[in-house]
């Protein structure tokens, strides 16, 4: 199992997947308007958050964009850990592990495996792509929060950790299918 270069990127796609299942933040968001509001958005595994503060001359208009951007009817001065949306990511994150352990785990039937293998790959590309998706709907609605306001967005460690999954659960495919086309030409030869 361990002699099979496969088993090595398997191991890194899934020390990936573990690392982004823990929290590992994405990618964030700042929104800044000069004198009046600073936000900071962070978008990993476990949700969207929200801290910030709100200076006490901000516009009325703002105020109310500021309340229905945090879903919330309260004055606000400072904005710690408000869990602005959740979405199962977490879980999906859980389910490409698992996919891909099991991949990993059944090293003794190899058309088994490629068949997980290509499995964990089509749904790690997916959240691949739907985590970029995200990432500029997000900055296009965070753009709209407040009025002349800049927004600056940042890819973090989490991103890249689910690039590397997807990388190396796409090698390890072809390690698969490398040894898969080997047995069944040994069994020509026979």
């Amino acid at each position: 199992m361990i002699q099979r270069v496969q088993t090595l990127y398997l191991f890194v796609a899934i020390a990936a997947l573990i690392t982004l299942t823990l929290g590992i933040e994405v990618y964030s968001y700042a929104i800044f308007k000069e004198q009046t509001a600073h936000l900071d958005v962070n978008v990993n595994s476990y949700g969207i958050q929200v801290d910030g503060t709100i200076e006490a001359n901000v516009l009325s208009d703002d105020r109310a964009s500021l309340q229905t951007f945090l879903n919330t009817q309260e004055e606000l001065s400072e904005v710690k850990g408000v869990a602005y949306n959740k979405f199962p990511f977490f879980s999906i994150t859980l389910f490409l592990t698992m996919l891909t352990i099991a991949t990993l785990l059944t090293f003794k039937k190899l058309p088994t495996q490629l068949r997980l293998g290509r499995m964990a790959f089509f749904f790690s590309l997916l959240g691949t792509i739907f985590t970029i998706v995200f990432y500029y709907v997000l900055k296009s609605e965070y753009s709209e929060v407040l009025e002349n306001a800049e927004v600056k967005s940042y890819l973090g460690v989490g991103f890249f950790c689910l690039i590397t999954a997807t990388a190396f659960i796409f090698l390890a495919n072809i390690g698969i299918k490398r040894d898969l086309d080997l047995i069944k030409s040994i069994d020509r030869i026979r």
